[in-house]
């Protein structure tokens, strides 16, 4: 679960890494829509870190409220 959501975050890190530079440096108008389509990628990527994040809590919340057996 940890490999999982580090790897989302990873890919989220290069994107944002990708679109500074790009706000950085374009002046070109038409760079336009792949910024949009970052946008759209980033919503994405932390919707599912957030899943990830909430699965995996509600996980180790359900661990700790089920008794183990003692055999």
């Amino acid at each position: 679960m940890e490999y999982a959501i580090r790897t989302l975050e990873i890919e989220l890190a290069k994107i944002e890494d990708a679109q500074r530079v790009e706000d950085r440096y374009s002046v070109y108008p038409e760079y336009r829509p792949a910024q949009i389509e970052w946008k759209a990628q980033m919503i994405e990527l932390h919707k599912a870190i957030n899943a990830l994040r909430q699965y995996q809590q509600q996980v180790q919340a359900d661990s700790v409220d089920t008794p183990h057996s003692l055999t």
